[in-house]
């Protein structure tokens, strides 16, 4: 038997690996750095690199699951769901390039480090860079999308619940 992924559950899936996969990347990268250890840092650089290249599987996903969750939704609040959906939408489009830059340039420090290595280290800290810009703006992405199932998150009252007239 064979294993169904609906869209929405495909993206839940996909869109934390961008977050919390680029965040320890970048952690491990970091404390590398600090410790003066290549082969620690070059385990975040590639731990960073790949988890910055599920952006495209994320947002390939998100696109699929954008009508389910739009036909979820009530249709008193349809119109709010569809503009929460926007802006997620907005910025995720923001992610995808930081991403594959971050991701793509990352490789290239990891894989022609010990052979170029004035140029490799500079992209390491481009790389370090883009990185924190990538991970702070993932995290926004993520919470606006967290927003659309979560209303309770954007810190404004949540509208009160659709009564049917049946007794819970």
């Amino acid at each position: 038997m064979g294993v169904i992924v609906e869209p929405t559950q495909a993206h839940n899936l996909f869109n934390h690996l961008p977050i919390i996969g680029t965040a320890i990347g970048l952690v491990v990268m970091i404390y590398g750095l600090l410790m003066k250890s290549t082969e620690v840092r070059r385990i975040g650089l590639l731990v960073f690199s790949v988890m910055a290249l599920t952006v495209m599987p994320a947002n390939i996903t998100g696109e699929d699951a954008e009508d389910p969750v739009e036909d979820m939704a009530p249709t008193e609040q349809s119109a709010s769901v569809h503009d929460l959906i926007h802006e997620h939408e907005e910025l995720a489009e923001t992610l995808v390039p930081l991403g594959l830059a971050a991701g793509i340039l990352g490789l290239f420090a990891f894989f022609f480090e010990r052979k170029f290595v004035g140029p490799s280290k500079i992209v390491g800290w481009v790389v370090l860079a883009l990185g924190v810009i990538m991970v702070i703006q993932a995290i926004r992405v993520g919470h606006a999308g967290g927003i659309i199932r979560r209303p309770e998150l954007s810190g404004t009252p949540a509208a009160a619940p659709v009564s049917t007239g049946e007794h819970e």
